[in-house]
């Protein structure tokens, strides 16, 4: 008799009432005693079956033996690649290799066996590299089996390499698998900040300018994290948001940008630095500036009055403040201009124009006597390299000097004109005389030397009328006898057309035109600031002395 025992208790025999027994009422050669047995298993397991059996031998006596009969039962695994770096494997044009290395294991520790590539390796996508196979003769845990592969992008682009792969299972079964890698390549981006004006910011002090920066990527992929510091901006600048300014992402157009005020409040020149960090669209951490030079001017007006030369500063707002007395050695100043940081005075009573340098804070230094042929000088006009300047005796020409590069006069001539003239003004073309007495205004040629010729009498209503300033497309004089500035239209020859008066001040001296203002020199100690229109007309006129007294105000200049 034979008795089939639990696996479990294959050490021990079983009690005849716990075994399921199996009974031969004879033993000999053949199959004629066989026991048949079924193996399905529901899990995976290991172990042992015990069968103990007894019987009578041909002697009739008592007998036992015992057959062990080993098992094990599996699933069918599978075998997994897995890509290192995990994800999408990203990498920068033109800055070498990165390495992916596919690992294939089995998902249950068991070994799988004739692993072999079937598909991807043959046709790989443009940047990525490899061996033309793979073939493992046993695959387990451990990742002795390996795959080792490059990207290197020659350009911007992403896609998914599939690798198709084949092997046998643990359980001896055909299988086949994919790993699928993603990847995206990219270029290291830079992130460039674009002022909305270009050059030297330049401001008046007084005054106020307001700029934005932009940020854009150079190659139109996103960056990102954009941060600025700007809790330390140089005096007069402000910004919007204040200290600190930062961009979530940053690509085209203007999503990124920066509001800037500089309003200064002192003469000041430097460049200010906005230092910037962000992430480019390839991950690295970067960093990038924009300079923005600026430059805090003070500007001044200049009066010939008669008896001194004042200096006033200019504010924003057009009005003048400071006024004080400047320049020395100059007896009776009545005409100025200047050129460049370089003023010419007209000094009247010693038959001289002196010449000084601009100081830093907008005095007159140095000044010295330069030039010759001069016969009581009155107004200056600066054009083309040459001075010209008018003589109050009645029997002398205008003078014509050349200006040397340190600025002094030479060659000063007698040119052709009118004597006893009083106002001046001149383009490369022609020049424009005042002769007080004969209440007119005269044009003349200029010619390649400089010298005026053919002067005759344009425009007309004018009165008394001494200084002539040109500026665009109008002409103006001043008209003493009627307290008018006289302005009229300058035709293409040259000649004044359409004159009117606009109404300044008592006895108007002459005409500064600086943009949309203009500054009158009245005879009777005081200047006068007024709006320009867009007909060139003056109005809203109203003192402006600066906290200057002045004696006989005569010709302005700015600087």
């Amino acid at each position: 008799m034979v008795c089939l025992m639990k696996p479990s208790d294959s050490a021990s025999r079983a009690s005849t009432d716990e075994a399921k027994c199996f009974a031969c009422s004879s033993v000999s050669t053949g199959n004629g005693c066989q026991l048949s047995l079924t193996y399905t298993p529901t899990a995976a397991a290991a172990g042992a079956v015990s069968l103990h059996y007894d019987y009578l031998d041909d002697s009739g006596a008592t007998k036992t033996g015992a057959v062990n009969i080993p098992y094990a039962a599996t699933t069918h695994d599978h075998v997994t690649g897995s890509a290192s770096p995990s994800g999408q494997i990203n990498a920068v044009v033109g800055t070498g290799a990165q390495a992916v290395t596919v690992t294939f294991n089995t998902d249950d520790g068991n070994v799988a066996s004739h692993l072999s590539m079937t598909s991807g390796l043959a046709s790989l996508p443009a940047g990525w590299t490899g061996p033309s196979g793979l073939s493992c003769t046993t695959v387990s845990t451990g990742g002795a089996c390996r795959l080792q592969l490059s990207y290197a992008p020659p350009a911007i682009g992403s896609g998914t390499l599939n690798l198709g792969y084949a092997y046998t299972d643990n359980a001896g079964a055909s299988q086949t698998g994919t790993v699928s890698i993603p990847y995206a390549s990219t270029t290291n981006d830079n992130v460039v900040g674009t002022p909305s004006l270009s050059g030297t910011l330049g401001v008046q002090v007084g005054g106020s300018q307001a700029i934005t920066v932009t940020f854009t990527t150079d190659d139109g992929n996103t960056a990102s994290q954009l941060a600025m510091d700007l809790s330390a901006l140089p005096a007069g600048w402000s910004s919007s948001p204040s200290n600190s300014f930062a961009c979530a992402n940053v690509n085209t157009g203007n999503d990124c940008q920066l509001s800037l005020l500089y309003a200064p409040t002192s003469a000041a020149m430097g460049t200010l630095m906005l230092s910037f960090s962000y992430i480019s669209n390839s991950g690295a951490t970067k960093s990038g500036s924009v300079s923005l030079p600026y430059l805090a001017s003070v500007h001044h007006l200049y009066i010939a009055d008669l008896t001194d030369v004042f200096y006033c500063t200019l504010n924003g707002d057009g009005t003048l403040s400071g006024c004080a007395v400047t320049g020395s050695g100059i007896a009776e100043p009545q005409g100025i201009a200047v050129d460049g940081d370089r003023v010419y005075v007209a000094d009247y009573a010693n038959n001289t124009i002196f010449l000084c340098a601009i100081a830093t804070d907008g005095s007159l230094a140095n000044c010295a006597s330069t030039g010759s042929n001069f016969n009581y000088p009155q107004n200056i006009a600066i054009q083309g390299g040459r001075l010209y300047v008018t003589n109050g005796l009645n029997t002398a020409t205008p003078t014509m000097c050349t200006i040397a590069n340190d600025g002094t006069l030479t060659g000063c001539v007698a040119t052709a004109g009118l004597p006893g003239t009083d106002g001046v003004a001149a383009t490369s073309s022609y020049a424009y005389l005042s002769v007080p007495g004969s209440n007119a205004v005269y044009v003349c040629a200029v010619a390649n030397d400089g010298t005026l010729s053919g002067c005759a009498a344009t425009g007309s209503g004018f009165s008394n009328d001494t200084g002539v300033t040109l500026s665009g497309a109008y002409a103006y004089i001043t008209d003493r006898d009627n307290g008018l500035v006289d302005v009229c239209s300058v035709n293409a020859n040259g000649t004044l057309s359409s004159c009117s008066g606009s109404a300044v001040s008592p006895v108007p001296e002459y005409v500064l035109i600086a943009g949309s203002r203009a500054y009158v020199a009245d005879h009777y100690d005081h200047v006068y600031l007024c709006s320009v229109g867009t007909n060139g007309g003056l109005s809203g006129c109203a003192v402006s002395d600066g906290g200057g007294s002045f004696n006989v105000p005569l010709q302005l200049a700015v600087h």
